[in-house]
Protein backbone atom coordinates (compact mmCIF):
# COMPACT_ATOMS: atom_id res chain seq x y z
CA UNK A 1 0.00 0.00 0.00
CA UNK A 2 2.81 2.21 0.97
CA UNK A 3 4.57 1.55 -2.12
CA UNK A 4 1.70 2.36 -4.30
CA UNK A 5 1.22 5.21 -2.91
CA UNK A 6 4.37 6.49 -2.93
CA UNK A 7 4.51 5.60 -7.03
CA UNK A 8 1.19 8.22 -7.36
CA UNK A 9 -1.57 5.61 -6.98
CA UNK A 10 -4.45 8.08 -5.65
CA UNK A 11 -5.83 6.69 -1.69
CA UNK A 12 -9.02 5.99 -3.34
CA UNK A 13 -7.68 3.72 -5.87
CA UNK A 14 -5.98 2.03 -3.54
CA UNK A 15 -8.82 1.44 -0.81
CA UNK A 16 -10.85 0.33 -3.75
CA UNK A 17 -8.48 -1.93 -4.86
CA UNK A 18 -8.57 -3.26 -1.09
CA UNK A 19 -12.53 -3.40 -1.24
CA UNK A 20 -12.29 -5.45 -4.80
CA UNK A 21 -10.05 -8.30 -3.13
CA UNK A 22 -11.70 -8.37 -0.22
CA UNK A 23 -9.00 -7.33 2.60
CA UNK A 24 -11.18 -6.12 5.56
CA UNK A 25 -10.87 -2.71 7.55
CA UNK A 26 -8.39 -3.66 10.16
CA UNK A 27 -10.04 -1.65 12.72
CA UNK A 28 -13.15 -2.86 12.14
CA UNK A 29 -12.74 -6.29 12.20
CA UNK A 30 -10.19 -5.50 15.75
CA UNK A 31 -12.54 -4.17 17.64
CA UNK A 32 -16.08 -3.93 15.78
CA UNK A 33 -17.87 -2.61 19.04
CA UNK A 34 -15.48 0.56 19.10
CA UNK A 35 -15.60 0.56 15.52
CA UNK A 36 -19.60 0.30 14.79
CA UNK A 37 -19.24 2.91 12.09
CA UNK A 38 -16.85 1.30 10.00
CA UNK A 39 -17.22 -1.99 7.52
CA UNK A 40 -15.93 -4.50 8.72
CA UNK A 41 -15.46 -5.38 4.69
CA UNK A 42 -14.98 -2.10 3.46
CA UNK A 43 -11.71 0.04 3.35
CA UNK A 44 -12.84 3.42 3.13
CA UNK A 45 -11.02 6.07 1.49
CA UNK A 46 -10.98 8.46 4.11
CA UNK A 47 -9.52 5.94 6.45
CA UNK A 48 -6.95 5.04 4.54
CA UNK A 49 -3.59 6.52 4.61
CA UNK A 50 -4.30 8.51 7.87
Amino acid sequence: MFEQRLAGRSVASIARALNDNGVPCPSGAADPARNGDRSKREEKSRFVGK
